[in-house]
């Protein structure tokens, strides 16, 4: 059975779908850690994308939520459908109204 050995609970990471896995290694040393992040689109009205850092699984922890900006012309939903990556830690994240995809560039911030 499956044990559960943590969880990250937010209003800003709400609707969650379509998880993604990434490894990403710090650029400023080589002697760094290795890190997991799960990427999450939010089907949210004005779409998003949350950030987990899962490395620890006992110690998950919400890093970022970043909204993806609402067309103004028409205030047409921007809700995030699902995201694609990349090997170059490039994010494709696709909105299910506007035919729009946004591309966000995820590094470790030191």
């Amino acid at each position: 059975a499956p044990i559960l050995l943590s969880s990250v609970r937010s209003l800003r990471a709400a609707k969650a779908n379509r998880v993604k896995l990434l490894r990403l290694r710090p650029e400023s040393s080589s002697s760094d850690k290795e890190v997991q992040v799960a990427l999450l689109p939010l089907e949210q009205p004005i779409g998003a994308l949350a950030v987990v850092d899962v490395t620890d699984p006992a110690e998950a922890r919400l890093l970022a939520v970043r909204h993806l900006p609402l067309h103004l012309r028409d205030w047409t939903s921007t809700k995030t459908y699902c995201l694609a990556v990349n090997q170059r830690a490039e994010v494709h994240v696709f909105t299910a109204l506007t035919s729009t995809v946004y591309v966000f560039q995820i590094s470790l911030a030191r």
